[in-house]
């Protein structure tokens, strides 16, 4: 896996970043896998060297996010 530097910080992050949109309950959206399907995804995605994952759609979930109108 690819790393990169993040900022200032130099915080070390994957070049491959894992939208997780699609991870967490079905009782949002049906197309959303349960916990029990994501988890072996999450896994190997985790022991391939992913260390970074968008998670906007949780946030999306709890209307914390508004988009721009």
């Amino acid at each position: 896996m690819e790393y990169a530097r993040l900022g200032k910080a130099g915080l070390k992050v994957s070049k491959i970043i894992l939208g997780a949109m699609s991870y967490g309950t079905p009782d949002w959206q049906g197309w959303v896998l349960n916990e029990e399907q994501s988890l072996p995804l999450l896994e190997h995605a985790y022991k391939v060297g992913l260390n970074t994952w968008d998670t906007v759609g949780f946030l999306l979930s709890l209307n914390l996010y508004k988009s721009p109108t």
